[in-house]
């Protein structure tokens, strides 16, 4: 197993821990790029595609946005084996 298939694997199945550098690193997977940190707020996008913004607060990441992010990119990931 990779460490792109082990950090998604931890995020699908704990997103209570996610930092931002893992989130971070499954995005550019993906072909997002971070365009801006605006106060708290990390703002990812890829061109033609729906951006991604994260509020950081405390170091921590909420799991209703790890969820989302996941549920939009779990489709990809298996497709792939």
């Amino acid at each position: 197993m990779t460490r792109k298939e082990k950090v998604f694997l931890k995020l699908l199945t704990n997103p209570s821990d996610a930092t931002i550098q893992e989130i971070q690193q499954i995005l550019e997977n993906h072909g997002y790029k971070l365009k801006r940190i605006t106060g708290s707020h990390h703002i990812f996008t890829k061109p033609y595609c729906n951006s991604y913004n994260f509020p950081i607060h405390n170091n921590k990441i909420k799991k209703i946005y790890i969820n989302k992010l996941m549920h939009e990119f779990y489709k990809d990931y298996y497709e792939k084996e």
